[in-house]
């Protein structure tokens, strides 16, 4: 673990705040509620009165809970506001500070005007005004970029604004997916002692500190707490599991805490069932487009050239759920398949039990190997299992035919957006196009334009963007299954950014790892509702041994 020091300023790594002028940020909120007042604000005298009235007519707040204010730290309130409200703040701020106003003025239009108001509210703005360049710039702890993202924290601050309870759940996110890597267990333990002992404190202490923000103080440490144990408890030895469990299951946390937390200690719970949330994180905001509705699919045909291709064949099926007819051929036998009978299959079927083989194997990945992918045994079957198939797919891909076969075998699983295997077909498409460079070249033009659609997608040009963009692209409920040998490169790739700059968390590598992970434990989550047909699978699964 290393030191954590304040945040670093030398000349390279300095943003200055850009001033916000105050007319301008006048205007965004005029924008906003489609009124033309004409209050200046850059005037010599403050037209309160007309502000506040302005404010109370579109029932406008910047802060609309009140118990924001007890929060730790006044500097993350402000930068986790709403962008035009902390435009509207700051303006606000420094024109106070520039008048002599006094504070109080500001807290009226801060927060709901309607309601008794806690002193802290006072104290809130007074600091913000008395600290106004220190509260309002880029720098400090954390650090933040021009767009409010974080960039580096102290390892204390990041622990601070974990159990905020008006943070973002961002923090939660890194520390599930991350929490091995960014501090040694023995801290984490540390930590949680100090987060306990305070909301002891803060309990026994009613009368400082408002029930909902007790409730919400309670609720945001029993979160973390579980999930942690339920991400990362592979890191924690008994004696820490042990530590762990005097601590919250005392009395103050809610019972159904407190048997979570027993179950989870005692592993008589699987821990992990689904993901933290079913969207992605950090996903930033875009306007909103309208869009056709379409089949959810990455295609990578524009719709004017896809190829017209004969539609899915109907299956009369069998009890046991094998089609009585899948080959293209009426002589070809039902009851057996061999290399030499496989391309007598629908291309089609074929890709369906593809994917269905392939999230079989991606599925039985389990969670702790995602965190802790080095050394994994079951990212080593898998890979062995993609292997065995590529050496299936490289027997069978020796003919003109076989090509124009697997081709469309490639663009079909694309189709059902499993990538892995759509990418699997096309590497093993361009091995045995140097091979076999005769049959291939025998590829009529059709076949040749789809294979350069598949090629473009999976292009390693500007860090395989097309890929990543497909991927992004797919409807969050709808199934996928990612590159697994992408994920595991990016992941090594993240893991050998530096962890930690001038002493602080390198903020910008744990988000970017965090999303990678969450994005394939989500895609686990996805079911496919493809039934399995015996017949092909018990062939796939002859291909192993």
């Amino acid at each position: 673990m290393k030191p954590s020091t304040t945040v670093d300023t030398q000349p390279a790594l300095k943003k200055r705040s850009k001033r916000v002028n105050i007319t301008k940020s006048l205007s965004k909120f005029l924008d906003v509620f489609e009124k033309s007042a004409n209050i200046d604000l850059t005037a010599d005298s403050f037209e309160y009165a007309k502000l506040l009235q302005l404010f109370s007519e579109n029932d406008f707040v910047l802060i609309s809970n009140e118990n924001e204010v007890f929060s730790p730290d006044i500097r993350m309130t402000i930068w986790r506001m709403e962008k035009n409200r902390k435009i509207i703040f700051e303006s606000l701020a420094r024109k106070i500070k520039e008048t002599n106003e006094q504070p109080k003025k500001l807290q009226f239009l801060t927060f709901e005007r309607t309601k008794t108001l806690p002193i802290e509210c006072e104290i809130f703005v007074s600091h913000v005004i008395s600290n106004i360049e220190e509260i309002f710039s880029v720098e400090g702890d954390p650090v933040f970029d021009d767009d409010g993202y974080i960039i580096q924290i102290t390892i204390e601050k990041f622990f601070q604004q974990l159990f905020d309870p008006y943070a973002s759940t961002e923090f939660i996110h890194i520390f599930a997916f991350t929490g091995n890597i960014l501090c040694e267990p023995k801290f984490i333990i540390n930590q949680f002692k100090q987060i306990h002992n305070e909301y002891l404190k803060q309990f026994k202490n009613e009368e400082k500190y408002p029930k909902k923000y007790l409730e919400n103080v309670q609720t945001r440490i029993e979160s973390v707490i579980e999930i942690f144990l339920k991400y990362q408890i592979f890191i924690l030895s008994n004696e820490q599991k042990i530590e762990i469990n005097q601590l919250f299951t005392s009395p103050i946390y809610s019972s159904s805490f407190i048997t979570n937390v027993k179950e989870i200690l005692s592993n008589k719970t699987s821990g992990f069932k689904n993901p933290i949330s079913t969207k992605p994180l950090f996903m930033k905001t875009e306007k909103k487009q309208t869009r056709k509705k379409k089949a959810l699919s990455v295609s990578s045909h524009p719709s004017s050239e896809t190829p017209k291709e004969e539609s899915r064949p109907k299956l009369t099926r069998t009890k046991s759920g094998d089609p009585l007819s899948i080959f293209e051929s009426e002589n070809a036998k039902v009851d057996f398949i061999d290399i030499d009978s496989f391309m007598n299959i629908d291309y089609k079927i074929i890709a369906e039990q593809l994917v269905v083989y392939d999230v079989n194997e991606f599925k039985k990945i389990p969670l702790i190997d995602l965190i802790n992918s080095e050394n994994s045994e079951y990212f080593q079957r898998y890979i062995k299992v993609l292997n065995k198939l590529e050496d299936l797919f490289i027997k069978i891909m020796t003919t003109t035919d076989a090509f124009k076969y697997f081709i469309k075998v490639a663009q079909c699983c694309i189709d059902l957006n499993d990538l892995n295997m759509g990418h699997l077909i096309f590497s093993v498409i361009v091995k045995q196009s140097i091979s076999c460079k005769e049959q291939f070249d025998g590829l009529k033009k059709g076949k040749k334009l789809m294979y350069s659609k598949i090629y473009d997608l999976f292009s390693i040009q500007r860090n395989l963007c097309r890929y990543r963009n497909a991927m992004k692209k797919i409807p969050l409920e709808s199934p996928r299954v990612p590159i697994i040998s992408i994920f595991l490169k990016d992941v090594i790739s993240f893991k050998e950014m530096e962890s930690f700059l001038n002493g602080n968390i390198n903020y910008t590598k744990f988000r970017a790892l965090t999303e990678t992970i969450e994005a394939m434990a989500i895609s686990q989550h996805i079911p496919y509702i493809i039934p399995p047909l015996n017949i092909i699978q018990n062939f796939l699964n002859s291909q192993m041994v």
